[in-house]
């Protein structure tokens, strides 16, 4: 009898200048690119790009002392205020935590597996690849 085997890859990740740090455990290694309009003007370039996990499977390895969060109609952007770097935000209606692909020390075995709010990309975003584009969520 085979059993199937989940593979879980153990990421870790922090700010510039090191204030905020965390691990989390990703089952599937999948990034998601948002081409939204906030999403775009938060980051200063042509999307938003982040591993979703389970919140039980993220953790702050120190306290989250620097952790500031811009909140306008529902919309979340977190950042450290010492180094303005992107931070990971716990949603914990949804139970899921958005980590900045950019903030991990490891990038292997990761990839964009879905574009989402193409409908509303830049014009000058040219978007490559295989990965799925939904014009909406």
């Amino acid at each position: 009898m085979i059993y199937s085997q989940e593979i879980f890859m153990k990421l870790s990740g922090n700010c510039l200048c090191g204030k905020l740090s965390f691990e989390a455990t990703s089952k599937s290694g999948n990034i998601y690119q948002c081409h939204c309009s906030k999403c775009r003007r938060s980051t200063g370039s042509s999307a938003n790009a982040n591993v979703i996990v389970k919140i039980h499977e993220f953790k702050w390895l120190v306290a989250p002392t620097s952790l500031k969060q811009f909140v306008s109609n529902g919309w979340v952007s977190s950042f450290c205020s010492e180094c303005g770097c992107k931070a990971p935000i716990t949603d914990t209606k949804n139970g899921i935590c958005y980590i900045p692909a950019g903030t991990l020390n490891q990038d292997h075995d990761l990839k964009v597996t879905s574009h989402i709010y193409v409908g509303s990309k830049a014009f000058w975003d040219v978007i490559g690849g295989s990965a799925t584009q939904l014009k909406e969520r």
